[in-house]
């Protein structure tokens, strides 16, 4: 049996959020949602289960809710929280970026003749991806156990309970709400031109992997208005589309560097690095492919006008 989002302090449940809901009502669904998801990803990773991706996830929508979506809270309350927030997400992802870096030369491997590669370049690379060899790397239950982390699930769950609101918060949705998504769809459309102006500059794959971030803020913050929105269920389905091409090229990117290290290892022990230089080719025309895509996606991310929002 389904039952009705339910707002603090409320007496029972309430009507499914409208245009003319209070703004603090899809804020708040929004942060009790990614809490539990946050709360789910945090048993995973403590019984050793492969979670880090999810968990990653659910720290940076709490992180972009309040960002997005700060003068709907005291940001002296959220400040502490949202830095938190992002020192978990950054700990962790050095855990992601091994399992990245895996799957992404795994199936380059896998694509690869075996005439292509030599035997001890291959014979290394595999040995090199195996889950046994990674987990020493980055073990995320080492983040869990941090006093810090401890203390950042305790403040979310206190600022769940009992939001610090702003007067902003008890005004209509719709006043409030989709300004706020615009300015995020703004931000990205500076990160786009930046990276097109950074184009065949060393400093370009950096400028994409901004306007990569810039795409998934904006995509979080549509998630947030979808249950009132159509609108924003449209804008945040169109920019998933750009930050799955630009989170392609970055997997690339981080992809090549983890080649160029294994490269210089066979340098040091005179071994033949032939193949890996035949690698990084692979992924440098792999990126320079996806990052050629980056405007026509980014044409497909529409602006949303006034009126959609009604």
């Amino acid at each position: 049996m389904s039952t009705q989002p339910t707002e603090a302090g409320s007496a029972g449940p309430v009507q499914q959020p409208t245009p003319a809901s209070p703004a603090r009502l899809l804020l708040r669904l929004r942060l009790e949602e990614q809490l539990e998801q946050l709360h789910h990803g945090t048993r995973r990773l403590s019984d050793g289960e492969p979670a880090v991706h999810p968990t990653r996830v659910a720290l940076r929508r709490l992180r972009a809710a309040l960002g997005t979506f700060s003068s709907l809270l005291d940001e002296e309350v959220t400040e502490a929280v949202r830095s938190d927030l992002q020192w978990a997400a950054r700990e962790l992802g050095q855990a992601r970026d091994e399992e990245v870096v895996a799957e992404t030369l795994s199936t380059l491997l896998a694509e690869e003749p075996d005439s292509a590669l030599p035997p001890a370049v291959r014979s290394q690379m595999q040995g090199d991806l195996r889950p046994d060899a990674r987990a020493g790397r980055a073990d995320p239950r080492v983040v869990l156990a941090a006093d810090r982390y401890q203390r950042m699930l305790a403040a979310l769950e206190g600022l769940v309970d009992a939001p610090p609101w702003t007067e902003q918060a008890s005004r209509p949705a719709l006043d409030v709400l989709p300004p706020l998504v615009v300015a995020d769809w703004k931000r990205l459309r500076r990160r786009i031109w930046s990276a097109a102006e950074a184009e065949g500059r060393p400093d370009h794959d950096e400028a994409l992997h901004d306007a990569r971030k810039a795409a998934k803020r904006l995509r979080y913050a549509a998630e947030t208005l979808k249950p009132a929105f159509g609108a924003a269920a449209r804008l945040a389905k169109q920019a998933e589309g750009l930050q799955s091409l630009l989170g392609a090229h970055q997997d690339a990117v981080v992809a090549r560097r983890r080649v160029g290290v294994l490269a210089e290892a066979a340098d040091r022990e005179r071994t033949s690095s032939f193949g890996y230089g035949r690698l990084d080719a692979l992924l440098e025309m792999r990126a320079e492919s996806l990052a050629a895509d980056v405007d026509r996606v980014w044409s497909e991310v529409v602006r949303p006008r006034s009126g959609d929002w009604q």
